[in-house]
């Protein structure tokens, strides 16, 4: 049985994939052509991958018995939507840790996850690394119970990347600024009344004056904490729930 479900699926995925490959001028049109004479079967070799990839997700998914593959499921525009549009996406992406993420969210679409059109036009502007970025705010700001405290993260994320021994995401400053632009992150500005000795260090004698030290202090948005679920792995997440 489960291997009458495998190949079911796997029907289904190839079919779904001949329909996108159709549709995107890029890879069904003219291009097919020379890049089969050119490149041999390169291109074919990635898509099969990518579709391997998510046929195996589709089937964890069915075998865990959280949702039905049945007619009503796999004939609903809904899903079939969804699935033309991760493909595209699989498709585009040049990242294993961002179809890893588009596969992880069309797992939870089927799931019916709330907002979901919300939090798949997020994850369509973000890098696999502005995700982790994202992720390690998070961590940083959670003071547990659902509070967020607020702190300015760039004095924050290399030493948490580094702290855990994991590569630091380039251009740090210009993700959080895309992940603030997404509601992701939530961003205020504060202002505090400060003195310092105003004149040249060598003079004999320095004033004090007043100025004012704006900070930007940032958190993780609620949209931005329902975003990181909707990007992890259900089924890991059932799992660990059932411990």
């Amino acid at each position: 049985m489960e291997e009458i479900n495998k190949d079911r699926l796997e029907a289904f995925g190839s079919a779904t994939l001949e329909a996108v490959v159709s549709a995107i001028p890029i890879i069904g049109g003219p291009l097919s052509v020379y890049t089969n004479r050119a490149l041999g079967s390169a291109f074919e070799r990635r898509q099969t991958k990518i579709v391997g990839e998510l046929r195996d997700d589709l089937t964890r998914l069915e075998k865990s018995a959280l949702v039905r593959f049945d007619a009503a499921l796999a004939e609903s525009d809904c899903f079939q939507a969804a699935v033309t549009r991760t493909f595209r996406q699989l498709l585009e992406s040049d990242s294993d840790a961002k179809r890893k993420l588009l596969r992880n969210a069309l797992l939870n679409r089927i799931l019916d996850f709330p907002d979901a059109n919300r939090y798949e036009r997020a994850l369509e502007a973000c890098e696999a690394d502005d995700i982790r970025v994202l992720a390690a705010a998070d961590e940083i700001t959670d003071v547990g119970d659902h509070v967020q405290a607020r702190v300015t993260l760039m004095n924050h994320l290399e030493k948490h990347f580094q702290d855990r021994n994991e590569p630091v995401p380039t251009g740090m400053y210009d993700r959080t600024r895309i992940l603030v632009g997404l509601g992701l992150i939530d961003e205020s500005q504060k202002s505090e009344l400060k003195e310092r000795q105003a004149g040249h260090p060598w003079a004999n004698q320095r004033e004090p004056e007043n100025f004012v030290s704006n900070r930007r202090l940032q958190s993780v948005s609620s949209l931005g904490r329902g975003f990181l679920d909707f990007i992890r792995d259900p089924l890991e997440s059932s799992s660990a729930d059932t411990k």
